[in-house]
């Protein structure tokens, strides 16, 4: 496969992406060479806090009863803080220019009474996503994303 040529993309699209990554320079230095100066570099991720412990790996991958991602998708240790992803892409020539943090409007008691209907088959992804009402907010502990601009 021939790799896309330099600055070929106005845009680079990295959701639910950077978190599964063996090497996150390397995707970043790939984002970097294909976008052309002044490019966007889109992206979420989840943060290494206790909090995305138990958020994804304790409740949403581990626990029989609240599971819903598949054992072994999601590896604690290549999640990212924010801090490294903005030194890599500052490495990378890419300027990160906001970050906001990402979570359910709802409460985490409700979140759990979701996700155990989810489980039973009483609702399915799409309903469930539609119940969280995900929102922005200040926190980044969790889940966040943001942007990037290619430096010209």
């Amino acid at each position: 496969m021939t790799p896309f040529s330099n600055q070929s993309f106005d845009i680079v699209l990295c959701c639910d992406v950077l978190e599964h990554l063996e090497s996150l320079e390397t995707a970043l230095q790939e984002a970097a060479r294909v976008l052309k100066p002044g490019g966007l570099f889109l992206f979420d991720t989840i943060n290494r806090t206790f909090q995305s412990y138990i958020e994804t790996i304790l409740i949403g991958q581990e626990l029989p009863l609240t599971r819903f991602f598949a054992q072994g998708s999601h590896d604690w240790k290549q999640f990212i803080k924010p801090e490294e992803l903005s030194s890599a892409c500052k490495s990378n020539g890419l300027s990160i220019k906001s970050l906001t943090g990402f979570q359910p409007k709802i409460s985490k008691r409700q979140t759990i009474i979701e996700i155990m209907r989810l489980k039973l088959t009483w609702i399915n992804f799409a309903e469930f996503g539609r119940r969280l009402k995900f929102e922005q907010c200040t926190s980044l502990s969790g889940s966040y994303l943001g942007y990037a601009v290619k430096e010209s």
